[in-house]
Protein backbone atom coordinates (compact mmCIF):
# COMPACT_ATOMS: atom_id res chain seq x y z
CA UNK A 1 0.00 0.00 0.00
CA UNK A 2 1.17 3.52 -1.08
CA UNK A 3 0.13 6.67 0.79
CA UNK A 4 0.42 10.21 -0.77
CA UNK A 5 -0.12 13.14 0.63
CA UNK A 6 -2.49 15.71 -1.01
CA UNK A 7 -2.62 18.17 1.21
CA UNK A 8 -4.16 19.55 4.46
CA UNK A 9 -7.81 17.80 5.15
CA UNK A 10 -10.35 20.42 5.19
CA UNK A 11 -11.66 21.54 8.34
CA UNK A 12 -15.35 22.10 9.74
CA UNK A 13 -17.18 23.54 12.49
CA UNK A 14 -18.88 22.43 15.44
CA UNK A 15 -22.22 22.68 12.65
CA UNK A 16 -20.57 20.58 10.24
CA UNK A 17 -19.86 23.14 7.73
CA UNK A 18 -17.21 23.53 5.53
CA UNK A 19 -14.59 26.46 7.33
CA UNK A 20 -12.68 28.51 4.31
CA UNK A 21 -9.43 30.84 4.41
CA UNK A 22 -8.66 29.60 8.15
CA UNK A 23 -5.18 27.78 6.65
CA UNK A 24 -1.64 28.97 7.26
CA UNK A 25 0.18 30.31 4.69
CA UNK A 26 2.74 28.05 5.40
CA UNK A 27 3.18 25.28 7.90
CA UNK A 28 6.95 26.51 8.59
CA UNK A 29 7.10 28.45 12.13
CA UNK A 30 9.13 31.64 12.13
CA UNK A 31 12.50 31.13 13.43
CA UNK A 32 12.52 32.89 17.16
CA UNK A 33 14.07 36.38 17.43
CA UNK A 34 16.95 37.20 19.64
CA UNK A 35 17.01 40.51 21.61
CA UNK A 36 19.21 43.20 19.98
CA UNK A 37 22.76 43.51 21.47
CA UNK A 38 22.16 47.42 22.35
CA UNK A 39 18.63 46.57 24.58
CA UNK A 40 20.67 44.17 26.68
CA UNK A 41 20.81 45.56 30.37
CA UNK A 42 24.40 45.00 32.61
CA UNK A 43 24.05 43.81 36.13
CA UNK A 44 24.36 46.41 39.01
CA UNK A 45 27.81 46.61 40.60
CA UNK A 46 27.96 44.70 43.91
CA UNK A 47 28.45 46.62 47.17
CA UNK A 48 30.36 45.59 50.14
CA UNK A 49 28.63 44.94 52.86
CA UNK A 50 29.82 45.34 56.33
CA UNK A 51 29.40 42.35 58.69
CA UNK A 52 28.65 42.81 61.89
CA UNK A 53 27.30 41.07 65.51
CA UNK A 54 23.18 42.32 66.97
CA UNK A 55 25.46 44.00 69.26
CA UNK A 56 27.19 46.14 66.99
CA UNK A 57 31.11 44.50 67.06
CA UNK A 58 32.57 43.62 63.50
CA UNK A 59 32.88 40.53 62.61
CA UNK A 60 36.65 38.92 61.51
CA UNK A 61 36.77 37.66 58.33
CA UNK A 62 37.20 33.68 57.99
CA UNK A 63 40.85 32.08 57.99
CA UNK A 64 42.05 31.29 54.82
CA UNK A 65 41.48 27.45 54.07
CA UNK A 66 44.07 24.79 55.52
CA UNK A 67 45.97 22.93 52.87
CA UNK A 68 44.30 19.00 53.80
CA UNK A 69 47.31 16.54 53.02
CA UNK A 70 46.39 12.81 51.45
CA UNK A 71 48.43 9.96 52.48
CA UNK A 72 49.04 6.87 50.36
CA UNK A 73 50.57 3.51 51.02
CA UNK A 74 53.52 2.95 48.47
CA UNK A 75 53.87 -0.85 48.44
CA UNK A 76 56.68 -0.80 45.33
CA UNK A 77 58.93 1.20 43.20
CA UNK A 78 59.87 -0.05 39.73
CA UNK A 79 61.93 0.59 36.83
CA UNK A 80 59.33 -1.82 34.59
CA UNK A 81 55.93 -0.72 34.15
CA UNK A 82 55.38 -4.71 33.86
CA UNK A 83 56.44 -5.61 37.29
CA UNK A 84 54.57 -2.97 38.48
CA UNK A 85 51.57 -3.93 37.12
CA UNK A 86 52.24 -7.96 38.30
CA UNK A 87 52.14 -6.30 42.12
CA UNK A 88 48.92 -4.00 40.99
CA UNK A 89 46.99 -7.42 40.38
CA UNK A 90 48.56 -9.13 43.94
CA UNK A 91 47.33 -6.30 45.58
CA UNK A 92 43.97 -5.70 43.91
CA UNK A 93 42.85 -9.26 45.59
CA UNK A 94 43.36 -7.80 49.12
CA UNK A 95 42.35 -3.87 48.27
CA UNK A 96 41.97 -1.38 45.06
CA UNK A 97 46.06 -0.32 44.01
CA UNK A 98 47.27 1.78 41.54
CA UNK A 99 49.83 2.36 39.18
CA UNK A 100 51.17 6.06 38.77
CA UNK A 101 54.90 7.02 36.95
CA UNK A 102 57.38 8.72 37.67
CA UNK A 103 60.20 11.23 36.05
CA UNK A 104 63.30 10.85 38.44
CA UNK A 105 66.54 12.07 37.17
CA UNK A 106 65.84 11.29 33.81
CA UNK A 107 64.19 8.20 34.53
CA UNK A 108 61.33 6.43 34.48
CA UNK A 109 59.77 4.43 37.81
CA UNK A 110 56.57 3.39 37.83
CA UNK A 111 55.39 3.72 41.69
CA UNK A 112 52.57 0.99 43.18
CA UNK A 113 49.71 2.67 45.27
CA UNK A 114 47.36 1.61 47.86
CA UNK A 115 44.82 4.24 49.06
CA UNK A 116 44.00 7.97 49.48
CA UNK A 117 43.38 8.86 53.32
CA UNK A 118 42.63 12.19 54.94
CA UNK A 119 43.79 11.12 58.03
CA UNK A 120 47.37 9.31 58.63
CA UNK A 121 46.08 7.23 61.03
CA UNK A 122 44.00 5.15 58.30
CA UNK A 123 47.33 5.10 55.84
CA UNK A 124 49.13 3.44 59.11
CA UNK A 125 46.32 1.17 59.22
CA UNK A 126 46.35 0.47 55.29
CA UNK A 127 50.27 -0.20 55.88
CA UNK A 128 49.75 -2.86 59.17
CA UNK A 129 47.43 -4.48 56.78
CA UNK A 130 49.49 -4.96 53.93
CA UNK A 131 52.96 -5.78 55.95
CA UNK A 132 50.95 -8.74 57.33
CA UNK A 133 50.03 -9.90 54.15
CA UNK A 134 53.64 -9.86 53.20
CA UNK A 135 54.53 -6.67 51.57
CA UNK A 136 56.97 -5.57 53.94
CA UNK A 137 58.48 -2.76 52.30
CA UNK A 138 55.04 -0.59 52.32
CA UNK A 139 55.69 2.97 53.67
CA UNK A 140 53.11 6.18 53.81
CA UNK A 141 53.35 8.56 51.35
CA UNK A 142 52.09 11.98 51.16
CA UNK A 143 50.53 12.56 47.50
Amino acid sequence: MRVQYLGRAPMYDSAGRLIRGQEPASFIAEKPRTPDENKRVAAAPVEQVEKQTLDGRTIADAPPPIASKRYAVQVGVFSSRFNAERLKRQLDRITPAEVSEAEINGETYYRVKVGGANVREDARQTRDMLVSAGHQDAVIVEQ
